[in-house]
């Protein structure tokens, strides 16, 4: 019998092209024989895991050109996934664009045309503006799911150290410094002592230099992202205008994108616009290593990279601080939790999980569509039929006890409310359904036979009840 949990297969900042392990001259191993045991792991884990979607949260190259999106490895990877027909939800990251191109607004040109070129492999749906707010998505109905990946990369700005490293300003450090120590020693000393008067002329000058840097960079962001909160708004009415809003308020809200919520520049404002939104899980990457961070009401998971470079921290890390790296996340929506699953390169050449963490609390809607709806609650062959003609296509539940804890939303946008009654049910649950029931027929005779359902999946009890409103064996 199926059951409403499923696994997520979470990766980051793979960098392909000049940052990826392909080029790292430190890395131990060959490059083809690594990428060709990452394949194997990877295959292995969508069958073990049973994966139903494929997430990567930004920087899948190096630089944003579209000779390093036609890397054919990538492509290997993306193809692995199409093999099972598992969907893929790319966000964009820093390193997708092409910084040349900020000042003419063309920076994810080469991004949106990979996107575009590669439709049938990936699965998922762009935006209406796709090509201005990088916006995609991937439904799954069966769980009553969806998976909005965002551009937190928007607003970042070039950087334009070079031009500032050649202006007079800097200049100016250098000939203040020179005439300085020239005309505050003698010329003796000069010539007896002028190695070390060029050392400390070089020292400040360093000094300098490095504070000027640093006051002009936090001026300018290359590494920090804005949520936008108008791209949200924009694809949350696109995907209420496709769905329907009262079917996409039911629905359970993923979000994707590049920058954890902590590195965000404007961050609390980006928090109180996803909280506002119900949207209570953020998949996001950039630090290349795994992390978990409980914002209030919203839960930030980063996953790693299988494939960025390791040279520049190699030495540092000793490899097992910061190895290659990629989660698989289990969310039970009965049981309302979800489970963490990393696996990582180990020193000793070989992916291992590692131990799970104790399980996350989390607050998804319990749905699916109607096929599994019937399976999980094995629903009689009789009252499935039934359930089929009147064209229903999903399900929602709700603990209501004594008041109606389904809603079917059928094709042409309607809904029905109702019961599910079964053999673990009491007599006292039974007796509730038929007191709402009188009690509503009062002044709502008309709405109930139109938009009402008691499914009676069992013969336990010998209920009197209105013929039009039920369906049982």
């Amino acid at each position: 019998m199926k059951d409403l949990s499923f696994n997520i297969f979470h990766t980051s900042d793979l960098h392909f092209g000049e940052k990826s392990i392909a080029n790292d001259s430190i890395f131990p191993e060959a490059f083809e024989s690594f990428f060709s045991l990452l394949m194997e792991v990877i295959e292995e884990v969508i069958i073990s895991f049973q994966i139903k979607i494929f997430i990567i949260s930004g920087d899948f190259i190096s630089k944003g050109d579209t000779d390093q999106f036609e890397d054919e490895k990538l492509i290997q990877i993306l193809e692995l996934f199409k093999k099972y027909d598992i969907p893929i939800c790319i966000a964009n990251g820093n390193h997708d664009l092409v910084l040349d191109s900020i000042e003419n607004n063309t920076q994810f040109q080469d991004f949106t045309q990979f996107i575009y070129n590669n439709k049938n492999t990936l699965g998922s749906k762009v935006s209406n503006d796709f090509k201005s707010n990088q916006a995609s998505y991937v439904y799954l109905e069966e769980y009553n799911t969806i998976f909005i990946a965002l551009n937190s990369c928007k607003y970042i700005q070039k950087k334009k150290i070079i031009e500032d490293i050649k202006n007079e300003k800097i200049e100016g450090i250098k000939y203040d410094l020179i005439k300085e120590f020239f005309e505050n020693r003698k010329i003796s000393n000069l010539n007896s002592n002028f190695s070390s008067i060029i050392l400390e002329i070089g020292e400040k000058y360093e000094k300098n230099m490095k504070k000027l840097l640093t006051d002009y960079l936090k001026k300018q962001y290359i590494d920090i992202g804005i949520l936008s909160r108008s791209d949200l708004a924009n694809i949350f009415r696109e995907l209420k205008e496709e769905f329907s809003q009262v079917k996409f308020e039911y629905m359970n809200k993923i979000i994707i994108c590049h920058h954890p919520l902590s590195l965000l520049k404007k961050h609390k404002m980006s928090l109180n616009f996803l909280k506002d939104n119900n949207i209570e899980i953020i998949f996001s990457g950039h630090t290349h290593d795994y992390y978990y961070d409980p914002l209030p009401s919203i839960k930030n998971f980063g996953a790693g990279s299988i494939l960025a470079n390791l040279e520049s921290r190699y030495n540092k890390f000793d490899l097992g601080e910061n190895p290659p790296q990629f989660n698989i996340y289990n969310i039970n929506i009965p049981n309302q939790k979800i489970e963490i699953t990393k696996f990582y390169y180990s020193k000793d050449r070989k992916w291992e999980a590692d131990s799970k963490e104790n399980p996350k609390d989390i607050n998804f809607k319990y749905g699916t569509n109607l096929d599994n709806w019937i399976s999980i609650n094995q629903i009689d062959n009789k009252i499935g039929r039934e359930l089929k003609k009147k064209n229903i296509n999903n399900v929602f539940c709700n603990e209501k006890k004594f008041e109606p804890n389904i809603t079917f939303f059928c094709k042409d946008q309607s809904i029905i409310q109702g019961f599910l009654i079964k053999d673990t049910d009491s007599p006292l649950y039974v007796d509730r359904i038929k007191e709402w029931l009188i009690n509503h027929n009062e002044t709502h005779i008309e709405k109930i036979k139109d938009n009402f359902l008691i499914i009676k999946n069992t013969d336990k009890f010998n209920i009197q009840l209105p013929l039009e409103y039920v369906i049982s064996k």
